[in-house]
């Protein structure tokens, strides 16, 4: 081959090689390259766009510039695949970096940043800021719920907790530790990025959906969505997005062939720099200043549009599943049901039977019969038993009741005892952590739905009182806070507009247990201004009952709580009858709160000891105790079986009292189970049998219907009255409810994990 001549000088002639994109072209070679390999006559770093001469280029030895070799780091491994390595870049990436022109990058024609890079960086951000204020905002919600979940601690699924959380925790320390493999490797391999990417991504969504499970967990067993396990999702899904994007930035990287500290470095967190190029006749040696990548106003706005799009979707997927998503079954009524009145009157037979599992309470609401259960809360049609509306929340109910008119239901449930709570000032304002549920009982509709901060919980046809807030039952608004006037453990429907704001301690140190004596004190207070509060004094109670709350308080002094159906209480009149027995009188309490309460009626209701709490509740009436006389004990009531439990009932719908012996409905009824022969065997025979003389109902329950022997169901049929000592559940449970008296058997009988119960609708006798 010809020499070449290059300003005087004769210069051996090379052969050209082939820069064929395999290593194994290089074995080709007739003399070993130099480091100044694959550059142009002034020295710079170029491959030919020309797709007929790409790889192929004219190496010049040492003699050719009169230098040194070059000590350019773009050499080696780079060297030889540079070619395929930024074709493949090419590929990778999605986007153009828009610079002021089409900036060239380390080989001519190339532009920087490579297609997709900016767009990964942006993502790279996005997913930062995701994370931050995802973390940000679950602990905002932390103070604002009044509980502090740590989710690597926390426990809220059994039996799975512990597996879950160790699961958590595992696969947030592996994906780290991907993460590291990727960004220290100075060789990132394209199906090495593709499987720790991948990894990475489902072990994300792995850790999403178990913070996700517990959301609906405890949506499912408290009633309401507590968002933060959402937020924590939407925390780890904005990591999972910083770190893909980082190994695959790592990734591109290794196919440009630069060194991590280089200022033109697509994975740098900072500012991106054009790659060095030298002047013309500039060694690249020499090269030491770099110029700032320049974008164009429109690409910069994009570029931030692009950066907000994981914390705007993350924010978007989580309050659609806050707001709109409902982890279990509630139906609610288009339109409202006809209300109707209390049953006063029994028939002779039921009219439907249905068995429901795991019932706690059964409540009068607006148009019957409204079953709380493990299964949710379930509206009853009074005179068939069907389904009006559920909500399927699997409840630990503490407190249920519906208002004075009760067209609302509000309950108080206890949120799983698993959640983790750290900090002493959330355990002082309820351990565990409750919630409360208002209802409209005619329809379903939840009407307010929160955390709830412990106390008193009351309503009255507007409002509710919860601890010290009042909330309107109209749009959930809070009405008003007073934590200085509210001064009661009350719970159950109030006034119709009248609150109870506090309960007078009663001095019982001198006074006999085992007698019945004791009155309530309370203040009662408009819904609309608690501060306007009167005093009512010599409220009767019943002894049995506070007996009961007593030995299990350990108090001397205490606050006694008054019976209150429909606004009513019984109050005694500091008068004595003929007999010198002391009488009782029913009162409005909305009427006492007015400040001219001289006008407001009084109802009598003849001599009393007390009131019967069990009997009031289950009628929906006031019903008297008789006057035992002051030697009568607890003790003695309690255990004479044909004692009479009740005297008077008083009926608020029609504002009248009628003695016991003249009342047809539940209130002073003969109630219970018992066993009867039948034939060669013996079954358990439900019986409610009215005071005044009309037909009884009664209820055979066959032993094969049933977990138990009839034996074991019998109770005794006797007026409703507390039982001395703990409280349990009863075989049987009576209730009166608009259109119907509920009779409830708990159908597992004595076992303490029954879960099987029947309910029996009986309607009024006249229907």
């Amino acid at each position: 081959m010809a020499p070449i001549v290059t300003e005087g000088r004769t210069i051996p002639s090379v052969l050209s090689r082939s820069a064929s994109p395999s290593r194994s072209s290089h074995h080709n070679r007739t003399m070993p390259p130099t480091p100044d390999a694959d550059t142009d006559d002034n020295g710079t770093d170029q491959h030919s766009t020309d797709p007929g001469s790409q790889g192929v280029g004219t190496q010049t030895g040492p003699a050719a510039s009169g230098d040194e070799p070059s000590t350019d780091p773009d050499t080696g491994e780079a060297e030889g695949s540079a070619t395929c390595d930024a074709v493949e870049a090419d590929q990778a990436a999605t986007d153009a970096g828009d610079s002021e022109g089409k900036t060239e990058g380390k080989n001519k024609g190339e532009p920087f940043p490579p297609r997709g890079v900016l767009t990964l960086r942006a993502l790279r951000w996005g997913g930062v800021l995701a994370m931050f204020a995802s973390s940000i905002i679950a602990k905002l919600l932390s103070s604002t719920y009044k509980i502090d979940i740590d989710v690597p601690h926390i426990k809220s699924v059994r039996p799975f907790s512990d597996l879950e959380v160790q699961a958590t925790v595992a696969m947030f320390a592996l994906q780290l530790l991907l993460w590291f493999f990727a960004a220290v490797a100075n060789q990132l391999r394209r199906t090495a990025m593709i499987v720790i990417v991948s990894l990475i991504a489902l072990l994300g969504a792995a850790t999403a959906g178990i913070n996700i499970h517990h959301w609906m967990t405890v949506y499912e067993r408290s009633g309401i969505s507590i968002p933060i396990f959402l937020c924590h999702a939407a925390e780890t899904l904005g990591f999972t997005t910083l770190i893909c994007t980082s190994i695959i930035l790592h990734r591109v990287r290794t196919l440009l062939s630069m060194h991590p500290r280089q200022l033109s470095n697509p994975a740098r967190w900072r500012k991106l720099y054009l790659p060095a190029r030298p002047h013309p006749g500039e060694s690249s040696v020499k090269v030491t200043k770099q110029a700032s990548l320049k974008l164009q106003p429109i690409t910069k706005i994009k570029l931030a549009a692009i950066s907000l799009t994981p914390i705007i979707a993350l924010s978007l997927l989580t309050s659609t599943a806050h707001y709109f998503v409902t982890p279990f079954i509630h139906s609610t009524s288009a339109e409202p049901h006809k209300t109707a009145p209390i049953a006063t009157s029994i028939n002779t037979k039921t009219s439907w039977v249905k068995d429901m599992a795991g019932v706690d309470h059964v409540i009068a609401g607006s148009t019957g019969p409204i079953v709380i259960s493990s299964e949710g809360i379930t509206a009853l049609e009074p005179a068939h038993g069907s389904t009006l509306w559920t909500y399927g929340a699997t409840l630990n109910t503490l407190y249920a009741f519906t208002s004075p008119n009760r067209d609302y239901l509000a309950l108080r449930a206890r949120i799983p005892d698993d959640l983790g709570i750290n900090s002493e000032e959330y355990l002082s304002a309820s351990d565990p952590p409750e919630t409360t549920l208002v209802f409209d009982t005619r329809t379903g509709t939840p009407v307010i739905k929160h955390m709830s901060h412990g106390g008193s919980l009351q309503l009255t046809d507007s409002a509710l009182l919860d601890g010290d807030t009042a909330y309107s039952l109209k749009d959930g608004r809070t009405l008003w806070s007073d934590s200085d006037t509210i001064d009661t453990t009350f719970m159950g429907a109030a006034g119709h507009s009248t609150f109870i704001v506090s309960t007078f301690e009663q001095d019982n140190e001198d006074t006999d247990e085992e007698k019945w004596a004791g009155t309530s004190s309370i203040a009662v207070a408009p819904d609309t201004n608690p501060s306007a509060s009167t005093r009512i004094d010599n409220l009767l109670i019943d002894p049995m009952v506070v007996d009961n709350l007593r030995s299990r308080s350990y108090s001397d002094d205490m606050g006694v709580n008054p019976v209150i159906i429909s606004g009513w209480a019984a109050q005694f009149t500091n008068q004595s009858d003929k007999n010198g027995n002391p009488t009782a009188q029913a009162i409005n309490i909305d009427q006492a709160s007015k400040s001219d309460s001289s006008n407001m009626d009084r109802i009598p209701l003849g001599a009393a000891s007390g009131i019967n709490e069990v009997a009031s509740t289950a009628s929906q009436t006031l019903a008297t105790y008789p006057y035992y006389g002051s030697d009568k004990s607890i003790y003695d009531v309690m255990t004479a079986w044909d004692t009479p439990r009740v005297a008077t009932v008083f009926t608020p719908r029609d504002r009248t009292a009628t003695s016991a012996e003249h009342y047809p409905g539940l209130a002073s009824a003969q109630a219970g189970i018992a066993p009867r022969p039948d034939g060669d065997s013996i079954i358990a025979t439900i019986s409610l049998r009215p005071s005044d003389g009309s037909p009884a109902l009664t209820i055979p329950v066959k032993g094969d219907t049933i977990d138990t022997s009839p034996l074991s169901l019998s109770e005794g049929v006797r007026q409703l009255m507390a039982d001395k000592g703990e409280p349990r559940s009863p075989y049987v449970d009576f209730r009166s409810t608009p259109g119907c008296t509920t009779i409830l058997l708990n159908v597992s009988g004595p076992s303490e994990h029954s879960s099987t119960y029947r309910l029996y609708g009986v309607t009024e006798r006249n229907a």
